[in-house]
């Protein structure tokens, strides 16, 4: 007798990929991977949520780290204020640094294991986005 799967396998998205093998790889490289998915992936919307999310992601720790190189550099000029400065961000970049991989490592396991979460703040702007862009790509029903 042939053994039956316990669950069917979910359907491969425009991607020919599996959604959570998708999803995944797209929370796995922030900002590029979600670029991709978001422009490959037109109809899943568990992938496109995903890619939305990390391209988000991506794109605000690629800001606040440059933000705080330019910070950085300004204030380095400066003689008190400048080594007080550098200080605080001795301490605020390895910070920042840490919560990101966190935050970046929970996304994986949760994409890749098919579940939906939100990152805080990002997930809700990633929904709203999503359904700007979605919602402008279907017309109304008559």
């Amino acid at each position: 007798p042939a053994a039956t799967p316990d669950a069917t396998p979910p359907a491969p998205t425009g991607t020919g990929l599996a959604p959570h093998v998708a999803a995944g790889l797209a929370a796995v490289f922030p900002l590029v991977g979600g670029v991709i998915f978001f422009v490959l992936e037109k109809k899943d919307k568990f992938v496109r949520f995903w890619a939305m999310q990390s391209i988000f992601f991506g794109g605000l720790a690629f800001a606040i780290s440059v933000a705080l190189r330019v910070v950085a550099f300004v204030f380095g000029f400066l003689p008190f204020i400048g080594k007080l400065m550098m200080f605080l961000l001795l301490i605020v970049y390895p910070i920042f640094g840490l919560a990101w991989f966190i935050v970046w490592v929970i996304g994986i396991v949760k994409a890749f294991s098919g579940k939906e979460w939100e990152i805080p703040w990002l997930g809700k702007l990633a929904r709203q986005q999503l359904e700007k862009t979605d919602g402008a790509a279907t017309p109304p029903a008559a």
